[in-house]
């Protein structure tokens, strides 16, 4: 059984977070007021009502409105067997005062709630080539390739410095971060051999998947395995 958590956050207005990572799976319920997540997964403008699941180790950044955000977060543990947890999914919930109200009393009913009566949301629509090049990196071997198939003649350093401003992170590290969360997925889905995953991951091999997990969580693949289970 999973224990779960309830922990209401008042984000002041126009307040912002770097780049950070949450090692527990949760679920954030956007009470009022509203913010916009933005890292591997794009831009999501998160407005009340959203319920936004962050799987483990989740990169991203938050930039809180002009009436700040009161946002209610739901935190799972490992031994979950809520998987709903482990992918990154922006959804509507049908009724938010309700999940509220079972969180004051029974966390883990509020999650179930979050998770069974809610509705996934389209994502936002792309603005400008920086949306585009952040949909197109995952389907490209190198930042270069990408750009030449959108047709874009920027320099390396016009487009870290404009992707950056726009999703807190560069197009090198969320690259990166893509390979990583795959990773992470597979470890949650207990598929078998390190070897095998790094491939299917997109990593070089087990040594470099290894060394990028260890960077970006602090654990090695077979703690996170453990971890995660």
């Amino acid at each position: 059984m999973a224990s779960v958590v309830a922990h209401f956050s008042f984000q002041p207005p126009n307040g912002s977070r770097q780049p950070h990572r949450h090692a527990e799976p949760y679920a954030a319920l956007v009470l009022s007021g509203g913010y916009i997540e933005a890292g591997p997964d794009g831009l999501w403008n998160c407005r009340p009502g959203d319920v936004v699941f962050n799987p483990p180790f989740h990169l991203h950044t938050n930039r809180f409105a002009q009436r700040g955000g009161k946002v209610l977060k739901l935190i799972s543990s490992y031994q979950s067997d809520l998987q709903e947890c482990h992918t990154f999914t922006v959804r509507r919930a049908k009724n938010p005062g309700n999940i509220e109200r079972l969180s004051r009393v029974d966390p883990r009913s509020a999650l179930l709630e979050a998770i069974e009566n809610s509705t996934y949301r389209d994502a936002d629509p792309v603005v400008d080539w920086r949306d585009a090049l952040a949909r197109q990196l995952p389907h490209s071997r190198t930042i270069g390739d990408a750009l030449r198939v959108l047709d874009l003649n920027y320099s390396s350093a016009h487009v870290s410095r404009a992707f950056s401003d726009r999703f807190g992170i560069g197009p090198r590290t969320f690259g990166t971060e893509q390979k990583v969360r795959s990773a992470l997925r597979a470890f949650s889905r207990r598929e078998p051999g390190l070897a095998i995953i790094a491939a299917g991951t997109g990593f070089v091999d087990q040594a470099h998947m290894s060394k990028a997990l260890k960077a970006a969580t602090g654990y090695t693949p077979r703690a996170l395995q453990k971890l995660l289970h």
